[in-house]
């Protein structure tokens, strides 16, 4: 497969990762706000904005960590020979990682949060293994791309 091919698919699992994060914490953001949870700080248009953008960001960044250890775990399989556990391995890796950065910065930073991280970890992971799978059940039903003819 060539490297344009890859990049392409990189960036497209990075790009729907990055939606489906920014839709989905948002969401739960702005309910977490109507239904008046204490935030700690005061949100408004603006500051919802910006957080759907981190979200995005985090979202792509985790994607593209997905299909990069995918890519490597996986890379003499066939979309139809593909163990959905691994799958799930590598999403909840890509999600993972990043996550657990993030979160051992904020507790040395703020020095707080160390009793919710492993919690805060685990979700982040198991979201990250559902969204794999769905992603690759997703590229199951596709329509198989035919092979261009050399000239």
């Amino acid at each position: 497969m060539g490297l344009l091919r890859r990049l392409r698919g990189l960036l497209g699992i990075a790009t729907t990762w990055g939606v489906a994060f920014s839709v989905m914490m948002t969401t739960l953001l702005v309910g977490r706000l109507a239904l008046g949870l204490p935030h700690g700080a005061h949100f408004g248009v603006r500051t919802i904005i910006v957080a759907a953008i981190e979200f995005f960001l985090m979202g792509g960044l985790s994607g593209t960590l997905f299909s990069l250890f995918f890519a490597r775990g996986e890379r003499r399989q066939t979309l139809d020979t593909l163990s959905m556990s691994r799958v799930a391995l590598w999403g909840f890796l890509g999600v993972g990682v990043p996550s657990a950065a993030l979160t051992l910065g904020a507790i040395l930073m703020y020095g707080r949060g160390f009793v919710v991280a492993p919690l805060s970890i685990a979700l982040a992971g198991a979201m990250g293994s559902a969204m794999s799978v769905a992603t690759i059940k997703l590229a199951r039903r596709a329509p198989a791309i035919p092979e261009r003819a050399e000239i």
